[in-house]
């Protein structure tokens, strides 16, 4: 009994850890091509405006996610290659950092849609973005809670929907996006993967529940085993000696 809980209990956790796909993370660094502000600085008796980081700004990018974590976009049509797969990671822009959560999108046209049904003379066909939100950075040089970060590219060998473990960029243009209420950036984003991790794997409720189980007829039985030695100790030393009857004890 106790060696079925047991292999029952393996197998559970053999199946928890299959389960648990790898985490991946890409990278990318660059400097800013591009820098607009959108309004012209209040007088000198109000508050000034954030202002946009200049062109050159260097910058680097990492998102983490679970390739095998993807989900049907909501609203997409069935059939369809829209996919959104949940990714956490940071961006050092300058001498602030930030930490980003988010999603990566498949076959979107983001902000704007969360799925691009058909490709659209303007929007490359089948591409990877991911829409990703900072938080509170220290120090906050910037000023860009509120804002979002695009980042987005082509990938010469996934084109259904489905995210690599590695990018492989095509020929269309790539790009990092990153918008507030009173500005917006841009830069390159030439994705490279670093060393995936594979997630250290935690037992589910059922596994936790066999194991105890197992432990507790373990203990059972040596309870049990115990209480007959100390009734019976010529039987226990039989027993234990593999002899059917107990031990002649020499008399003087």
């Amino acid at each position: 009994m106790l060696k079925v809980i047991l292999l029952l209990s393996a197998l559970v956790l053999t199946a928890a850890r299959a389960s648990a796909g790898t985490i991946v993370t890409w990278e990318a660094t660059g400097e800013l091509v591009r820098s607009v502000n959108y309004y012209a600085q209040p007088p000198a008796a109000f508050p000034p405006y954030p202002v946009a980081p200049p062109v050159g700004t260097p910058y680097t990018i990492a998102v983490s996610f679970v390739p095998s974590n993807q989900q049907l976009t909501s609203g997409a049509p069935d059939g369809s290659t829209c996919f959104i797969t949940p990714a956490t990671g940071s961006l050092q822009l300058g001498d602030s950092s930030y930490a980003l959560s988010g999603n990566v999108f498949t076959n979107a046209f983001l902000p704007g849609s969360n799925c691009l049904a058909s490709p659209s003379g303007f929007q490359p066909p089948n591409d990877i973005e991911f829409f990703m939100f900072p938080g509170q950075p220290d120090p906050d040089e910037w000023q860009l809670q509120g804002g979002f970060i695009l980042a987005y590219y082509w990938d010469l060998n996934h084109q259904d929907g489905t995210l690599p473990e590695s990018p492989t960029l095509g020929p269309y243009w790539s790009n990092l996006f990153i918008k507030n209420f009173f500005f917006e950036v841009e830069g390159p984003f030439r994705p490279r993967a670093v060393a995936p991790e594979q997630p250290t794997p935690v037992p589910e409720p059922a596994s936790m529940v066999l194991v105890g189980i197992g432990l507790v007829y373990l203990g059972r039985q040596r309870w049990r085993s115990s209480r007959v030695s100390r009734t019976n100790p010529c039987e226990s030393i039989s027993t234990e000696s593999g002899m059917d009857e107990a031990p002649t004890v020499a008399r003087s």
